[in-house]
């Protein structure tokens, strides 16, 4: 029998796991992501793969292009690299950093480092 710390976990984690495909419109699905060795494999058309293993006990989630990153409600999430940014559907790859309220362009594609255009400096910046 499950105490009620462990049904109260099991159902935020649920509704979480409900929450992230669905805010960023996950299409498919896969068991095992042969790149990092974690399960849990989704696809959006227009935010690419990431994965959610580690989202039920951390609030992480893996991208292929970004790494770590912490999705909230709203469209915001936090990166070690770059804060707190937000960014939808609509404008991806743009997206807004709150640190400096500058709107960035991430060149898709990009890994280790991340290439971004600042369009406040006119700079392009390396994460």
């Amino acid at each position: 029998m499950h105490s009620t710390i462990q049904l109260l976990r099991i159902a935020t984690a649920t509704a979480l796991l409900s929450l992230v495909p669905h805010s960023i419109h996950a299409e498919t699905h896969s068991d095992q992501d042969p790149e990092n060795g974690l399960t849990e494999g989704w696809n959006s058309y227009w935010f690419g793969n990431f994965n959610t293993e580690l989202f039920f006990e951390y609030g992480w989630i893996w991208h292929h292009e970004h790494g770590w990153v912490f999705p909230l409600e709203e469209n915001w999430s936090y990166n070690p690299g770059l804060g707190w940014i937000w960014t939808s559907e609509d404008i991806y790859p743009v997206v807004f950093r709150l640190s400096d309220r500058a709107w960035l362009w991430y060149f898709r594609g990009t890994t280790e480092p991340r290439e971004i255009h600042n369009y406040s400096t006119g700079e392009l910046e390396f994460h």
